[in-house]
């Protein structure tokens, strides 16, 4: 494999089996260096990575040199950042050398300090007379353990090419951020605002687990980089709850899933403010376990709402399952069934690379599917009957076209739904679309599609009587409870709660 890097090429020295050979044990937490005998240790040949689960105990690595020829310089390297403390020793003329890095050890002030993954340097001059050291691996985390020894060609083109990765990956998730809060603040439309959220969460994860928090944020502040890969995890995943809702209208295409996945929402920022005050292996646990349920149950979620005609959730589909087969590649990868590479140690990352790319399209589908043309791009849409007068238009069959779009696909359920977007969806201009309301119907556009939503009410209210009525409100698409009860009224002549009365004293 070659690396290119300005006028540089050189070739990966990863070093192969022939060279050396790594084992491991597990050993006992109370047990210390002095205590042990090294050679009764219950050794295991490792073909790496090692990949334990949720393992807390610590475990024992032993690498033995085999090559008579011993290069200049030599390094280990283990290519998952978020251990606790990674402890090497190494036998010298003048005793033991120890060596430390991890999550609970202060930056590294020398030995490619921007780095993210725990490095060390390896004494060559004693491996002649030692050929065997130890490196000892703690973590209240997922257990796994990717160590490459590598000569100093090898680490220069591990180092550039992973800052090389997560440059353009970070730039992206930066870029896409920008641009959809430009968006929101352009038109007001909250699942840019929720996606903006979760673009943000899912980067403050990626920082954390990648290791660049400890490098570029706080890295004087230990505690918290302990801490900070649960809880951001448990964010983010909150934040895709969120974000899902909003997109797929949740609270009234499925309400009673929109009722268990507030429970999960409950439960996931539980975990991560709980994270923050004990450290235990349950919360890293926990917010595993909900993040398979979450991330099936939306993607099957969006498979149904695509089949009920909402056509911009394929997208949707496709990003929650880009990210499914990372989760799935990494830990076949994980458990030595895929080989050793490095878009498979960082499948995670590419998964939510793909994803978030995707839920963009999704979003830009959306808009093209109801026309929610943005102030942002308002320059470059040109309606095509600009020119037309009302007259000369066909009103009965627009409004005809139009009143089957919002019956069959519900989008007077959609809160953001204004009058831009239904005229734009039908070729037309706001002041035409206005002006046909107007005359055929005598009423405004919102008390146009008040009506639909108010006839959604209606029947929500017959189906289940003991329903909220706030929670109806909600359900077929107002703001608040005030804004449903003015418009019901306008409309029916009686409020809900006496239009429900009367409806139970005719049953």
């Amino acid at each position: 494999m070659v690396f290119l890097f300005g006028n540089c090429q050189m070739g990966e020295e990863e070093l192969s089996e022939k060279q050396f050979r790594l084992f491991y044990a597990s050993v006992s937490v109370k047990e210390n260096w002095d205590q042990r005998n090294l050679t009764q240790l219950d050794w295991k040949k490792l073909d790496a990575p090692l990949q334990l689960g949720f393992y807390t105990e610590p475990v024992l690595f032993r690498v033995e040199w085999l090559d008579k020829e011993i290069p200049d310089e030599l390094y280990l390297e283990n290519q998952v950042a978020y251990f606790d403390s990674i402890e090497l020793v190494q036998w010298t003329g003048s005793g033991p050398k120890w060596t430390t890095d991890g999550d609970l050890v202060p930056k590294r002030k020398h030995l490619f300090p921007n780095h993210p993954f725990p490095i060390f340097s390896i004494d060559t001059k004693s491996l002649k007379d030692h050929p065997t050291f130890y490196l000892e691996a703690k973590t209240v985390s997922n257990f796994l353990f990717a160590p490459k020894l590598l000569t100093k060609d090898g680490i220069l083109q591990s180092v550039m090419e992973t800052r090389d990765h997560f440059l353009v990956f970070f730039s992206v998730l930066l870029i896409v951020f920008i641009l959809n809060l430009s968006i929101y603040f352009n038109t007001r439309n909250t699942s840019f605002l929720y996606y903006c959220f979760y673009i943000l969460c899912s980067g403050f994860y990626q920082i954390s687990y990648t290791g660049y928090g400890k490098i570029y944020l706080w890295s004087d502040w230990i505690r918290w980089n302990d801490r900070s890969l649960v809880f951001f995890g448990s964010i983010a995943l909150w934040s895709v709850i969120l974000f899902s809702n909003s997109f797929l209208l949740l609270s009234k295409r499925m309400p009673k899933l929109n009722r268990v996945m507030i429970v999960f929402s409950v439960l996931v920022v539980s975990n991560a403010i709980l994270s923050l005050f004990w450290k235990h292996i349950i919360f890293d646990q926990t917010i595993h376990f909900l993040a398979i349920f979450v991330s099936f149950t939306l993607m099957g979620a969006g498979i149904y709402v695509f089949f009920q005609k909402y056509q911009m959730a394929k997208y949707y589909i496709v990003a929650w399952f880009c990210l499914l087969l990372a989760i799935i590649s990494f830990n076949l990868y994980a458990f030595n069934i895929l080989p050793d590479h490095f878009i498979l140690r960082n499948a995670i990352q590419y998964g939510n690379f793909f994803e978030i790319i995707l839920f963009q399209f999704a979003l830009f589908a959306r808009i093209q599917e109801t026309k929610e043309v943005p102030i942002f791009f308002a320059t470059v849409s040109k309606p095509r009957l600009s020119e037309q007068r009302i007259a000369n238009l066909n009103s009965d069959q627009i409004l005809k076209d139009i009143d089957s779009a919002l019956v069959t696909e519900k989008l007077y359920l959609d809160e953001d739904l204004n009058l831009q977007n239904v005229a734009s969806k039908f070729r037309l201009r706001t002041d035409q679309l206005s002006a046909i309301i107007n005359q055929k119907q005598g009423i405004n556009f919102n008390q146009w599609i008040n009506g639909y939503r108010i006839r959604e009410a209606c029947q929500l209210m017959e189906k289940d009587p003991e329903k909220n009525i706030l929670t109806i409100a909600f359900a077929v698409g107002f703001n608040s409870k005030s804004a449903f009860n003015d418009a019901f009224k306008r409309v029916m002549g009686e409020t809900p709660t006496e239009y429900r009365k009367r409806f139970l004293q005719l049953v």
